[in-house]
């Protein structure tokens, strides 16, 4: 009980309420904090782990391409130029969207994902055929949560 707001209740929905958080969130939390594992009974994921999983491939994708592929290059001398080291670059899941446009939709539809999915995230955007990378010619930097999950990306353009 808050004696200055006059709430009142228990842990979970303080969390809820602090934090912005759904019932489900704040229980993975707090189950981590307490060291608690949780079972998941249900096979089939929910959307939202979906869309989360969409946004860790396409962060390991742009990761890849910055690290170890031909295309990132240019991203990965003009990092290192700014002074930012490996470790951080790994750290903070640092990558490159190359200049292209369906390099990343190709490889999420290769993994299973729908472009519904690649467009409810962000990292796809609709076209009339099917859709088109968001990030192309930029190095990405992903927008992570609380815990630890990815929800979105920002970007920075490099000029070619």
């Amino acid at each position: 009980h808050c004696f200055g707001c006059q709430k009142g209740g228990d842990l979970f929905t303080f969390l809820m309420e602090k934090e912005g958080l759904d019932f489900k969130e704040a229980l993975e939390i707090l189950a981590k904090k307490a060291g608690i594992i949780l079972k998941q009974t249900e096979s089939k994921k929910d959307f939202k782990s979906r869309l989360f999983e969409v946004n860790l491939k396409a962060q390991e994708f742009f990761h890849y391409i910055l690290t170890k592929h031909p295309l990132g290059k240019n991203a990965l001398e003009y990092l290192q130029n700014r002074g930012i080291s490996e470790t951080s670059i790994k750290d903070f899941g640092i990558g490159y969207a190359p200049n292209s446009w369906e390099s990343l939709t190709r490889i999420l539809l290769k993994r299973g994902f729908s472009i519904s999915e690649m467009v409810a995230t962000g990292v796809g955007v609709p076209s009339k055929s099917r859709a088109y990378d968001r990030f192309r010619c930029r190095i990405t930097f992903p927008l992570v949560d609380a815990n630890d999950k990815i929800r979105g990306f920002s970007g920075r353009i490099l000029s070619t």
